[in-house]
């Protein structure tokens, strides 16, 4: 019997099943501009084809799972005003309604198209930097509050 090392990996790779999945498909054109040393503005829209979100399932796995959702295109506005430490932050989107056709009942809030309004703030401290961010979803449930933190992050100073 051989010795068997420490460092040596003993995971042996087994498949335990397969499917096929298709992703949505994104598609994207945005316009910045800077008016002023410290405001950049932003524009963007995004188109998400819904539609092609499906797998095929597994024989004797249940049967295949089809999307119905439709295809939206998402618009996008932002503004960031920078000071030496600090990047103030302001948006909006509108997320329309993905959803043409489903088990949800009529008016049912995540069936609908949303508007969302963001307030955020990136704040450098030493070589990381702290990203705030808030989205005021028209939809409590879609409501969000997000902190991160990005060590070793360029400084807003330089953007």
């Amino acid at each position: 019997m051989s010795a068997v090392s420490l460092t040596d990996c003993q995971t042996a790779l087994a498949q335990i099943s397969s499917s096929q999945l298709q992703m949505p498909d994104a598609y994207r054109v945005s316009l910045s501009v800077t008016p002023a040393d410290r405001l950049q503005l932003v524009a963007e829209a995004v188109r998400r084809n819904y539609s092609n979100l499906s797998y095929e399932a597994l024989p004797g796995q249940g049967t295949p799972f089809s999307a119905l959702y439709r295809d939206v295109t998402e618009l996008h506005a932002g503004a960031e005003y920078r000071l030496p430490r600090v990047a103030l932050r302001a948006g909006w989107w509108s997320d329309p309604s993905h959803v043409s056709l489903g088990p949800f009942p009529p008016g049912y809030e995540l069936d609908t198209t949303q508007q969302h309004v963001t307030l955020g703030a990136g704040i450098d401290v030493g070589s990381a930097r702290i990203d705030l961010a808030y989205d005021n979803a028209d939809a409590p449930a879609l409501r969000r509050a997000t902190v991160g933190v990005t060590f070793g992050a360029p400084s807003l100073r330089g953007r």
